[in-house]
């Protein structure tokens, strides 16, 4: 993923999101989501924020201290919208040439058919974060994931903000983990 502002790539989820586009998702790749544990939360979340705005109105009597929380509640309401955003138009994405893993907006992981041994189910609760922990690079939905992706070798995996660290396996989550095997399978090359 080329580095970009944060603020660029959440207003492009959202622009993705309100033009009903997908990223990425060329007409020979399946896209694969994993954001359907996400949608009650984040739209309460959204709710509340701009339930907050309301109230403090209201209730704040000083000026100031108004327009500050009102900036404040809007930039959550923009954090929320955009990740969920993120989340809805970056999905999974298996290619002819590999898998494509992601975090919403924040992390991408290619991987070349060449690079990736296995991939199988599983169900485990995980970090409620973007991390790797003894060679395992977790990108949990809802504290969750049900795939594991096994890797050739150990590699370089990302992690938020640009940072890395070696490891050999990924533990992502999709809706329909079924999918998205059959996906692999019918993509990846026999010869590997």
């Amino acid at each position: 993923m080329t580095p970009a502002p944060w603020g660029t790539r959440t207003v492009r989820a959202l622009w993705l999101a309100a033009s009903r586009r997908v990223d990425g998702a060329e007409s020979d790749a399946v896209a694969l989501r994993y954001d359907a544990g996400m949608g009650a939360l984040m739209a309460t979340v959204m709710g509340l924020s701009v339930l907050e705005v309301g109230v403090v109105h209201l209730i704040v009597p000083w000026p100031a201290v108004r327009i500050a929380l009102l900036v404040l509640g809007a930039w959550t309401v923009l954090v929320v919208a955009g990740f969920w955003a993120g989340l809805r138009t970056h999905p999974h994405l298996v290619t002819p040439d590999g898998l494509r893993l992601r975090y919403a907006h924040y992390l991408s992981l290619d991987l070349p058919w060449a690079s990736v041994l296995d991939a199988r189910r599983v169900s485990r609760y995980e970090p409620t974060s973007v991390t790797v922990r003894d060679g395992v690079l977790h990108l949990p939905v809802s504290g969750s994931t049900n795939l594991l992706v096994t890797l050739a070798a150990e590699q370089d995996l990302p992690l938020l903000f640009g940072r890395t660290r070696r490891g050999r396996q990924v533990a992502c989550h999709a809706d329909d983990p079924a999918a998205f095997l059959v996906a692999v399978r019918a993509r990846r090359p026999s010869s590997l």
